[in-house]
């Protein structure tokens, strides 16, 4: 009865580190949005001379969210930039974008 109980547990042991496994694979490969901001050139600071920029983004049902990006470059103040964000890893890429290629709840709040 105890070799049952044993093997029991050690199944379920292997069977939730591959869960986790897969959870986190899934959170660090496949996990990402799209999140949409204007560029302001004073909410950067030039650390290791990277330009560290923290804006307000939004995704594509409206909702803000804070994000910090690099770039080797001051990008142009008040264009329009799309990032790539996953939990994990952060921004993963970014580009910029026309107000028109935005969706319609992001335009929303730049059409002010």
């Amino acid at each position: 009865m105890n070799n049952y109980k044993s093997l029991c547990f050690g199944i379920l042991g292997i069977v939730l580190f591959f869960a986790v496994c897969a959870g986190l694979f899934y959170m660090a490969f496949y996990d990402n949005n799209d999140y949409y901001s204007v560029i302001d050139n004073s909410k950067y600071v030039i650390k290791d001379s990277e330009y560290r920029y923290t804006l307000k983004f939004y995704d594509n049902d409206g909702d803000n969210k804070m994000i910090s990006f690099n770039t080797t470059r001051e990008l142009k103040e008040g264009r329009y930039i799309k990032v790539n964000y996953m939990r994990l890893r952060g921004v993963t890429s970014w580009e910029e974008v026309m107000l028109d290629d935005m969706p319609l709840k992001v335009r929303e709040k730049y059409d002010r």
